[in-house]
């Protein structure tokens, strides 16, 4: 028997073979960031992003490396501003969580009455729906 193409087995009632879902590499988040504060700037959000980092830094001078607390741990990635809303942001990439102390500082926010987001990229659409 003649092998038939996917295109001949729909034709002659067979079902077609579904092709295999495509994985996309994960979005690094400093590019969702980038694109999250391109879309609240059209959309009127002033923003702050503590680019701090507790992690350990070299001396610029001697090489030395040191760690000095410079934010508070956990604090959330954005701050976005538009009368009369403040909102508090945390973004991360698929699959990942937010560490402990990121999640109580979500909660003790939310707690405090504060618009609390956890975004990753697969919420862009109530990402607009926030923004607008």
């Amino acid at each position: 028997m003649p092998r038939r193409r996917p295109t001949q087995l729909a034709i002659a009632g067979m079902a077609q073979p579904k092709p295999a879902p495509v994985a996309l590499p994960p979005q690094p988040e400093r590019e969702f960031m980038a694109a999250v504060l391109t879309y609240a700037g059209l959309m009127g959000w002033r923003h702050y992003h503590d680019a701090a980092t507790n992690a350990p830094r070299a001396c610029w001078h001697c090489g030395r490396r040191s760690v000095g607390p410079r934010n508070a741990a956990g604090w959330p990635d954005l701050v976005l501003v538009r009368r009369p809303r403040v909102l508090f942001v945390e973004l991360k990439r698929e699959g990942e969580s937010p560490t402990a102390d990121q999640q109580a500082w979500l909660d003790d926010l939310l707690a405090c009455g504060q618009e609390v987001f956890l975004w990753r990229p697969s919420d862009w659409p109530a990402i607009e729906r926030a923004l607008r």
